[in-house]
């Protein structure tokens, strides 16, 4: 065999090729939308009065072990900021138990569910 003849078939490298390019395309996709998803997510956007109302049950939860929103009242387990529901309260609440309180850890939750 010729030293200028190659292993692998033309169509099997055009396609690789083609592989080549979509995942350098998503590569570039994710690296933008992490930068958007990421840039000054403790300060940017200001924290909103109902972004602290449904954390204040994932805190709670995170606290005290209780899926409920406190207020003077007491415990309100039917309360309009449980309505978010789980699939975002405990994501959040396990941040909480593992790391801290904070709205930017809160906000990294969120940024996960952006990508899916």
């Amino acid at each position: 065999m010729a030293a200028s003849q190659s292993f692998v078939p033309t169509e099997v490298s055009a396609l690789s090729q083609k592989q080549a390019v979509r995942l350098a395309s998503l590569v570039i996709v994710a690296a933008v939308a992490a930068f958007l998803l990421l840039y000054r997510l403790d300060v940017y956007p200001e924290p909103w009065y109902d972004e602290g109302s449904h954390l204040h049950v994932a805190k709670n939860y995170a606290l005290n072990g209780i899926y409920a929103d406190y207020s003077s009242e007491g415990i309100r387990y039917y309360g309009p900021a449980v309505g978010v529901g789980p699939t975002v309260m405990l994501p959040v609440a396990a941040l909480f138990n593992l790391f801290e309180v904070s709205i930017p850890l809160a906000r990294l939750a969120i940024v996960v569910y952006g990508f899916v």
